[in-house]
């Protein structure tokens, strides 16, 4: 896991900034604004 601050880059905020808190998973939004532990746990069943 890597935690990083969207709004100190630049490139981050333009992408991002209107779904921080977001949780990513390679390219993909796992979930954004609130810890959605269904959307994670299907996340991580299909990448194991």
């Amino acid at each position: 896991m890597v935690r990083v601050d969207v709004d100190s880059h630049s490139v981050l905020q333009a992408r991002f900034g209107a779904l921080v808190p977001v949780l990513i998973g390679g390219d993909r939004i796992i979930c954004n604004y609130y810890l959605d532990p269904v959307a994670l746990d299907r996340y991580l069943a299909g990448i194991v």
